[in-house]
């Protein structure tokens, strides 16, 4: 185990989210599984109070797990002078490999669910008598135990970190001729991808942006028996962008950012631009924005809020093309300035 102040941070904000999601999760299970549809108003009155201090330690507890994710990051960054071989991220997570990998996936998941639950949260408490209370706490329970995974998840790699490890570079993996993020392109674009990949990146985030932009514009998102088709078409969009954004950021993005031609390691980008962090932070916040839209459709509809939903989605929307710009506004005056 390596020792700073970062992996005491990462340990604390873990053991915390321990507790208090164990309490929401318990406290969200017996509420849930004592609401019934038919129960008198004191009954539901007498749930609701109890419902209300579950609802604001989840409130605690997840906007704590919402800054974890770029913690986990900065605390495996202070690792690499510690690691004989890592010279970056990529190296510090092939300590344990295991552990690290599925946390890298299991992140994004958690904050995803924390977002979407969030604005479900604060939908329920705009409407007049929280029509949306039970889906509320049965969402926040799947959330909660999401919760406990990833702060589990936490102080498992915090103790697999073994500075006696010898790790390879991250050059093995991501500068070998062979390297999928090559291969695929280049089977289906021939030779001369690279010179085609960052047009596409443009291409891509431009027309994402510019549905989202044209639906919202449009007011197609206050249509209710078409706004699932429209919502669904965005989320399609967003995974096509994703996958065109991540190859090209392999590609080109990061050879050129670091004025490194030949070195394709994405992670170096965390560690050596001091705003790396943030135009990522704006496309995932972009891209979670079509899914959060969807999810609210999903989730909340229901005859006290059908008033509401549009406005919620079409915001959640703008707050999405707001992100989306500015991530590629970023990256397009780093690529002008070299």
């Amino acid at each position: 185990m390596i020792i700073n102040a970062f992996t005491i941070i990462l340990l604390f904000f873990a053991v915390i989210s321990i507790v208090l999601g164990a309490v929401t999760l318990v406290s969200a299970f017996l509420i849930v599984s004592r609401w019934k549809r038919d129960m008198t108003n004191e009954r539901r009155t007498m749930l609701e109070k109890k419902a209300y201090l579950a609802l604001i330690l989840a409130v605690v507890l997840l906007g704590i797990r919402m800054i974890n994710w770029p913690i986990f990051y900065i605390t495996l960054g202070s690792y690499i002078p510690d690691i004989t071989g890592a010279m970056c991220i990529y190296g510090v997570t092939q300590v344990a490999p295991a552990i690290i990998k599925p946390m890298e996936f299991l992140k994004p998941v958690v904050f995803f669910l924390i977002g979407q639950w969030l604005i479900i949260y604060i939908i329920d408490k705009t409407a007049k008598s929280y029509p949306l209370m039970k889906k509320k706490l049965f969402f926040l329970l799947i959330v909660s135990i999401f919760v406990i995974a990833d702060s589990i998840g936490d102080i498992a790699v915090a103790f697999s970190m073994d500075p006696n490890t010898v790790v390879s570079c991250c050059t093995v993996v991501f500068d070998i001729a062979d390297r999928p993020s090559a291969m695929i392109p280049q089977s289906i674009l021939g030779p001369v991808y690279k010179n085609l990949i960052l047009p596409l990146y443009y291409v891509s985030n431009l027309i994402l942006i510019g549905y989202m932009a044209g639906i919202y514009g449009l007011g197609r998102l206050k249509v209710e028996d078409k706004r699932r088709l429209f919502l669904s078409i965005g989320v399609f969009l967003a995974v096509l962008n994703v996958i065109t954004v991540l190859l090209a950021v392999i590609e080109v993005i990061a050879p050129r950012l670091l004025n490194l031609p030949y070195h394709h390691d994405p992670y170096d980008l965390l560690t050596e631009m001091p705003d790396a962090g943030i135009f990522f932070a704006l496309f995932i916040l972009g891209i979670f924005s079509t899914g959060w839209a969807f999810g609210i459709d999903m989730i909340a509809r229901h005859d006290e809020t059908k008033g509401l939903l549009s406005g919620y989605v079409m915001k959640t929307y703008w707050f999405g093309i707001v992100c989306l710009l500015g991530s590629l506004l970023m990256i397009s005056i780093h690529l002008t300035i070299g």
